[in-house]
């Protein structure tokens, strides 16, 4: 994803696997070369919490009871994978209140 505004689609074609919305993704290969790699990889996470923030925020919530009402499941999963590095993931208040004012739940997981 080129911008943290883009949008990636993930169809699920199975039963069993999740279809998913990107909201954002940061790789630390994409911030290696930087003078300081560890504060630009966090940079762009904070840049990506904040257009997340911004398009969640701009949803309404009674599209998501919509959704749970005819029996489907929404919720935030944050992904990473740690290469024997440590990484302090700050999630923004904004973030945090578009998630709670649209009733998505969050959960984090490392190395999945």
């Amino acid at each position: 994803m080129e911008n943290a505004r883009d949008l990636l689609l993930r169809p699920s074609d199975e039963p069993d696997v999740a279809a998913s919305v990107v909201l954002f993704e940061v790789a630390m290969g994409n911030v290696i070369s930087a003078p300081e790699p560890a504060e630009a990889f966090a940079a762009s996470v904070r840049n990506g919490f904040a257009g997340a923030a911004a398009r969640l925020g701009a949803l309404r919530r009674e599209a998501f009871d919509a959704w749970r009402a005819a029996g489907r499941h929404a919720d935030v999963f944050v992904s990473g994978w740690l290469d024997d590095q440590q990484f302090d993931l700050e999630v923004p208040g904004e973030f945090l209140r578009a998630c709670g004012e649209l009733g998505l739940p969050m959960t984090i997981c490392t190395n999945d």
